[in-house]
């Protein structure tokens, strides 16, 4: 609940007055061509899996599904106003996904992470993309590491989208079909992203300084390889749910199975 407070005094404060920077002084705009559009043979990395390359031997893994520990609030769509002038392409209401369920009251976009953190490496930078499409922040929740670059996207023909970063970086940028713009993700932490032209978009992306984390599948399922044998604690967070903690132990060439129950905020 205080996560939400402190959300909604940053976005008052960053609506009064509405300042839309296409850009800071000196950046330059992504190129709207990047060696992942080229390459359409490398498959996307699948956010349900994560932690580092390693020996499976030597390591083991912690996979499991979230179930939703609770009654279902009522996730209504988010109406568009009738004079809203992009209501022809976003259409007259957009869907909540706030609280997404799957079979079985399985939990998705729920981030899974490692609590206590093994010796190792420091985590590789990655690039993630948010698109803005049908008037939505498309994923609606990710997660990557600390120093990553989000490329934001626009695929909303002749609809001026921003991208308006609070929390864990601090950012305002315009967006447009034929104007593609990167960011960098600095320090570990949520980072809550709101769009100032359309006020019902906003999206999370979940910063780590490790990678030992995944977010929950269509099946609420997830799996994190890599770990060090040892016992330690998986945090599962949710935008729309408390927070849980689970122990688990990790023994080397075996996964740990667990199944969790998260309690939706009332």
């Amino acid at each position: 609940m205080q996560t939400k407070t402190i959300v909604s005094v940053l976005f008052a404060g960053l609506f009064m007055p509405l300042v839309m920077s296409v850009a800071a002084d000196g950046e330059k705009p992504a190129d709207p061509t990047t060696k992942e559009d080229k390459d359409s043979k490398t498959p996307p990395r699948d956010p349900s899996v994560g932690g580092p390359a390693a020996d499976p031997k030597t390591t083991g893994a912690v996979a499991g599904i979230i179930i939703l520990d609770g009654k279902m609030p009522e996730m209504k769509p988010l109406a568009v106003d009738p004079n809203n002038k992009d209501r022809p392409t976003c259409g007259a209401e957009i869907p909540n996904e706030r609280l997404l369920l799957g079979a079985g009251n399985s939990v998705l976009n729920a981030v899974v992470s490692l609590a206590k953190l093994p010796p190792g490496e420091k985590a590789p930078k990655r690039t993630i993309t948010l698109d803005n499409s049908h008037c939505r922040f498309v994923p609606h929740v990710q997660a990557t590491t600390a120093g990553s670059t989000i490329r934001v996207t626009n695929h909303d023909p002749g609809v001026l989208h921003s991208a308006m970063a609070v929390l864990g970086a601090q950012w305002n940028v315009s967006v447009t079909p034929d104007r593609p713009v990167e960011k960098t993700l600095p320090r570990p932490g949520r980072v809550v992203i709101k769009c100032a032209v359309h006020s019902w978009m906003d999206a999370s992306v979940w910063v780590f300084p490790h990678e030992f984390f995944a977010v929950t599948s269509k099946e609420g399922k997830f799996r994190i390889e890599g770990i060090p044998p040892g016992t330690y604690q998986l945090k599962i967070e949710h935008e729309a749910c408390e927070e849980a903690l689970k122990e688990f132990t990790v023994e080397a060439g075996k996964t740990a199975e667990l199944k969790i129950g998260l309690k939706p905020f009332e």
